[in-house]
């Protein structure tokens, strides 16, 4: 374990805590009496030899935690923490034989990747490293620099490791860099995604799983997956709300149901929330039978187009037969005949969809309550630049907008304190940069007053409040900081 500040050993009991080497209950290295060279403690004092600040708690003298480096006790008075060149600053005495010198934690620096570790003296009790741009941990055992270029494609959120980075994808794309999209790999049926007998439906967006029914008509399970068991027995389909001999199937959750649409003896083609929308023009029947492989745009909206080589069994929900739209923020190039960057598609009198949850692939299929804007939060009416996210505030979550388009999400990584930062007034900032009254973990040094406090959820930290300036402390493992003697013990 780590050894007592100089000028202190541990006692023999109870609780094993520093005390002055002097403290009748100090341990000696050779076993030897001890010498009782002073009373019981009185009152609080600074030991001379090393000027660390002893307070008197029930007659025993506790050591306190050291002053920033910068700083250190006053030799009598209120034994507060002062420059070094202050008048009545204690001046440690290292020449008695009974001193036990106290290990520099940094000696040799436990900082890698170049990382400069600064240390509290004296006592040298906690350190704590200051990396350089490219690293992050308490050691700068991180690598960070990855994610600042922005590697996760289509929303993804990037996590730097000590191997790299990955990526978490949103749903509907996958790949190293969320460069995929699940359409051109998969179906999303072919993982067998639904459970406790759900059928699968492949859509535009990955899949749709319509949970079974029991004989009665009830709902069994619910759920994207069908995973959770149904609460709800209300008989949606009873009133056969599906048109066009579309087929019903219970969600559970408003609106109650789906309809499965189908293209009828005719020829003709429906859709909609209760297949009562024709969806396929005769003029578009006749361009497919021309060329069954060719796409053209959409002479509504911008980022949709007709594929003819998309022939939909049960048309999805928002689409028509053969129509198909590109990825966010994409729009569909009526030269190129292809999805390409927005900023390289001339619109013409097709309507511009400038949000993300206005592309027909992002909206919520019913009985799915989880909203759009959580995946595409909106950039309408902003400037370029980054902005927190306005769905998770005050957490590491922010945006990115151009040109009114949400380019992706991102997430703020870890400080030097390895605690979340936060996206704060437009960058990604440290909790204990940020006032507690605003959602952080800053103290208020100028209410509270010159002290010790204790980290409200990390137990071996403690915040010094210093002329009215707040520092961070860890105590060396395995000791904790002990709020009623305002020292890192053994608890």
């Amino acid at each position: 374990m780590p050894g007592c500040p100089v000028g202190q050993r541990h006692q023999k009991y109870p609780d094993y805590a520093c005390v002055l080497i002097e403290d009748p209950d100090a341990c000696l290295p050779d076993g030897s009496p001890i010498p009782t060279t002073q009373p019981q403690c009185t009152e609080d004092k600074v030991n001379e030899t090393s000027c660390t600040f002893m307070k008197c708690v029930h007659r025993k003298f506790i050591a306190m935690p050291g002053c920033p480096s910068t700083l250190r006790h006053r030799k009598d008075s209120d034994f507060a923490c002062v420059p070094l060149d202050h008048p009545d600053v204690c001046v440690p005495s290292l020449t008695t034989d009974k001193i036990i010198t106290d290990p520099d934690p940094c000696k040799p620096s436990p900082c890698l990747n170049g990382g400069h570790c600064i240390g509290s003296s004296p006592p040298q009790q906690t350190y704590m490293c200051v990396c350089n741009s490219a690293y992050s941990g308490q050691n700068c055992e991180i690598v960070s620099k990855v994610c600042t270029d922005l590697p996760c494609r289509n929303g993804g959120t990037c996590h730097a490791s000590t191997t790299g980075f990955s990526c978490t994808c949103y749903s509907g794309f996958t790949g190293q860099f969320c460069e995929l999209a699940f359409e051109n790999l998969l179906t999303g049926c072919d993982v067998k995604p639904c459970l406790n007998g759900g059928t699968c439906f492949a859509t535009p967006t990955g899949h749709q799983c319509v949970c079974t029914v029991s004989q009665d008509g009830k709902i069994q399970y619910t759920g994207t997956h069908c995973e959770t068991s149904a609460t709800i027995d209300t008989d949606h389909c009873s009133s056969s709300p599906c048109l066009h001999g579309g087929t019903c199937s219970k969600m559970g959750n408003s609106p109650g149901y789906v309809c499965q649409c189908v293209t009828i003896p005719t020829g003709k083609t429906y859709g909609g929330l209760r297949c009562e929308e024709e969806l396929t023009s005769s003029a578009i029947t006749d361009q497919c039978q021309t060329s069954s492989s060719s796409k053209f745009a959409d002479s509504e909206e911008c980022q949709r187009f007709y594929d003819c080589s998309i022939v939909y069994a049960n048309v999805p929900l928002h689409f028509k037969q053969h129509l198909d739209e590109c990825i966010y923020p994409q729009m569909f190039n009526d030269i190129t005949n292809q999805c390409d960057n927005f900023t390289n598609v001339n619109c013409g009198s097709r309507e511009v969809l400038v949000d993300g949850c206005d592309y027909s692939r992002n909206k919520p299929l019913p009985g799915h309550s989880e909203p759009c804007t959580n995946a595409y939060p909106s950039c309408r009416n902003k400037d370029d630049g980054l902005y927190e996210h306005p769905d998770k505030q005050m957490t590491p979550h922010y945006i990115k907008c151009f040109v009114e388009r949400m380019m992706g999400t991102f997430q703020c990584e870890e400080d030097q304190y390895r605690v979340e930062k936060y996206f704060y007034k437009g960058t990604c900032t440290s909790q204990y940069q940020i006032p507690k009254a605003e959602g952080g973990k800053l103290i208020d040094c100028v209410s509270l007053g010159d002290g010790y406090y204790p980290d409200e959820d990390i137990q071996s930290r403690y915040i010094t409040c210093i002329n009215n300036m707040a520092t961070v402390h860890d105590c060396n493992y395995p000791l904790q900081f002990s709020p009623l003697y305002k020292a890192c013990m053994f608890l």
